[in-house]
């Protein structure tokens, strides 16, 4: 009983070692991101609601008009346009009940709960990767990159902002799980945290296969034991992802691609992966709608094509890598995982890819870039310092394009 106890007091020394949570190093870098992203979104308080969804969902939705018991219980039975969102729906009828319709209230919701993202984000790459460096590249580039925005300025996102928030915080209680010799509260925590996920949109139901994600990044071995802790998990994400599909027949949600051949929709699919990669280095032409293509004959436009030559050059890359390539894969499975239930195998509505797919994904592509920089500034701190220093530009001007496109 004693050696358990030295063993668990040892595992949260060694936390603590690895998280100063005080430490000027750690909340400065932070502070700043924080304070950036306040500035670089300010200004969508002063943006209104559409009439895409907003209107839809928040104004003549008469389940956001009041909290009401019966209006209470039928947030939770029933679906909204063609989902299955009902904490999101609650916050929404919380804020037009007790605040207003006005739509700065909103968008200063949104935005907060960005902020929130972030700091969580800053949280869990730092507890993954125990890097600051790697922790400050992560979050500085979801809180900034132009792609994530459309989850933070459409008020009809909320569904991703509210989901990630509870994701994420159920990814840090099992990083916390696993650094705390497996106590059984932190595995608890974690399903909590999925749970209200759910609630907030199916995106949530590849969380389980998240956990196992940081399993393989933290060298921890994946055995059978491994995958029955799991085992809840992939039970509520089944029976979620099922709900998903019954809420979305309900508005004939599906696309069943018709006019495509089994070989265009295996194309959409290799070209909605490399679309986001690609739209990470290079965020231009933003659209609310990518609709799918039309055909020029038998052929898709040759986009399409040469997305395949992408993505397969892109995976051999990968896999030559010797050094950090269990991080690598890491951020790519995290990545692959998270766009999984949006790639168009079971297409939903008549978009072949959209921006806030990107919201969670992209920390997995963040990672891959906090990885290989952390990587080779410590080889070029004992080699070159205009080599160490052209790398740190890299990331400055990326970091500036992104700012520059924001807040055009």
């Amino acid at each position: 009983m004693k050696s358990g106890h030295s063993q668990q007091k040892k595992n949260k020394v060694t936390e603590k070692k690895i998280l100063p949570v005080q430490n000027s190093k750690v909340i400065f870098p932070l502070l700043g991101i924080l304070l950036i992203t306040f500035f670089v979104y300010a200004r969508s308080l002063k943006n209104g609601f559409t009439n895409y969804d907003d209107d839809v969902l928040i104004l003549n939705n008469s389940l956001v008009h009041s909290l009401s018991f019966s209006n209470l219980k039928l947030i939770f039975i029933s679906f909204a346009n063609g989902m299955y969102n009902p904490l999101v729906t609650l916050s929404w009828a919380l804020e037009y009940v007790l605040i207003g319709n006005k739509a700065m209230h909103f968008h200063f919701i949104n935005l907060t709960f960005h902020l929130l993202n972030t700091w969580l984000v800053y949280r869990f790459i730092l507890l993954l990767s125990k890097k600051i460096n790697i922790a400050v590249i992560v979050a500085l580039f979801f809180a900034i990159h132009p792609m994530i925005s459309e989850s933070v300025l459409w008020l009809s996102e909320r569904k991703d902002l509210l989901c990630v928030a509870f994701i994420l915080g159920g990814l840090i209680h099992y990083l916390k799980y696993l650094n705390n010799n497996f106590r059984l509260k932190y595995l608890i925590l974690t399903l909590i945290f999925f749970l209200l996920a759910l609630f907030s949109k199916p995106l949530a139901i590849v969380f389980p296969l998240l956990l196992l994600v940081i399993d393989y990044y933290t060298g921890r071995r994946i055995d059978k034991k491994v995958i029955m802790e799991k085992f809840p998990f992939f039970v509520l994400s089944l029976s979620f992802g099922l709900i998903a599909i019954i809420a979305a027949r309900s508005v004939e949600g599906i696309n069943t691609l018709n006019d495509y051949s089994v070989a265009d929709r295996i194309l959409f699919v290799v070209y909605a992966i490399g679309f986001y990669i690609f739209k990470m280095f290079i965020p231009v032409h933003f659209s609310a709608k990518h609709l799918y293509p039309l055909k020029d004959g038998v052929f898709l436009p040759v986009e399409y094509y040469i997305s395949i030559i992408a993505v397969v050059a892109l995976i051999f890359f990968i896999f030559k890598l010797k050094k950090q390539r269990r991080e690598i894969l890491s951020g790519m499975f995290f990545y692959l995982i998270c766009i999984s239930i949006v790639l168009p195998i079971v297409p939903v509505g008549d978009s072949v890819v959209s921006e806030r797919y990107s919201y969670l994904s992209y920390i997995g592509l963040f990672l891959i870039i906090g990885n290989v920089y952390e990587q080779y500034k410590d080889k070029l701190i004992n080699r070159s310092i205009k080599l160490k220093t052209f790398l740190n530009l890299v990331i400055i001007t990326f970091v500036l394009i992104s700012l520059a496109l924001r807040l055009s």
